[in-house]
């Protein structure tokens, strides 16, 4: 039966035809992938710049990750007066523990802060899918950055079959691509030193917060958690866990707050739960929207913390 198809001249003219198309295919994909890569990094302005910036070229003496509430609530002025350190804020809207243990993995394997600031945010290890799914950020540096492979493949078993493939990385970063190598980014939200200010007040009452009080601890997430706790000890980084403010009052306080707090404690990492002080919740004048500090009221907050870190410098253990 095999003998009779490769014999076979339609079936060999098939094989052929099927050899060309899989080669044109090969080139298309390498010859595109290598260009959207050259313009990926290239970019100097956005989020996947500002991404590039935190894991390939930051050299700063205090860094700070977390999502957006990070990128938001830590000004570089405070923490520049007050510790005379020179300031990166590496959050990232709608991304955390996943994003942010991955891109310190990078910042530690060739640079040593002295000071990291982590934000953690209520629910940060609740099980949900899309937070792997939006690990495709990083998908750009799976190919030049060993260390975070693992973490990009908790995306999906197929992911390092799908990475084969050049043009992949970049298939839902064509946009910000065009958009990174402009001054669109620059025009529309303008960012200092990764710190995005955003200025509005709240008109609303507080409320008590009763969503989902009761939700599922996802473990991964945890321990990437504790990876990025045991990274920065083992590098001698001094390391700060802040849970930052909220606008409305929880009746209860956080489940994944407390885990990381006992967490962070075990190690003896100053955690400092922010996250009902009067000095801020609850004050429609301190808000941009009920999760988020807008920029007066983030100055006064980094201000707050930065004296707090210089308070407790050197009492924290290296073990």
């Amino acid at each position: 039966m095999l003998t009779q198809l490769l014999t076979n001249k339609g079936f060999k003219k098939f094989l052929l035809r099927l050899g060309i198309f899989l080669l044109v295919l090969f080139v298309v994909d390498f010859v595109t992938g290598s260009l959207l890569r050259k313009l990926y990094f290239k970019q100097e302005s956005g989020p996947d710049y500002e991404t590039i910036y935190a894991m390939e070229k930051s050299r700063e003496e205090l860094m700070v990750f977390g999502s957006s509430r990070a990128r938001n609530h830590y000004h570089p002025q405070a923490f520049e007066e007050i510790l005379d350190l020179s300031f990166y804020n590496a959050g990232r809207n709608g991304n955390f523990i996943l994003y942010s243990n991955a891109v310190a993995q990078a910042v530690l394997k060739r640079h040593r802060p002295k000071i990291v600031l982590l934000d953690i945010v209520a629910h940060e290890f609740e099980y949900y899918a899309p937070n792997y799914e939006k690990l495709s950020v990083l998908l750009p540096f799976y190919k030049t950055h060993p260390e975070i492979r693992a973490t990009v493949d908790l995306r999906g078993q197929f992911e390092p079959v799908k990475l084969c493939f050049q043009m992949y990385p970049f298939n839902s970063t064509l946009l910000s691509i065009g958009l990174g190598n402009t001054q669109f980014y620059n025009k529309k939200d303008p960012v200092i030193r990764g710190y995005s200010p955003i200025n509005r007040e709240l008109t609303q009452q507080a409320v008590i917060d009763t969503n989902n009080l009761h939700y599922e601890i996802d473990s991964v997430q945890v321990k990437s958690y504790l990876q990025f706790i045991q990274s920065c000890k083992k590098a001698g980084v001094d390391l700060y866990v802040v849970c930052s403010p909220y606008f409305n009052t929880f009746p209860v306080r956080d489940k994944s707050v407390l885990l990381a707090e006992e967490i962070a404690k075990k190690y003896h990492i100053p955690f400092w739960d922010h996250s009902q002080d009067p000095a801020f919740s609850g004050d429609p004048k301190n808000f941009y929207d009920v999760r988020h500090l807008n920029e007066p009221a983030s100055l006064r907050f980094s201000r707050m913390i930065a004296e707090k870190i210089k308070s407790s410098e050197g009492s924290i253990a290296h073990d």
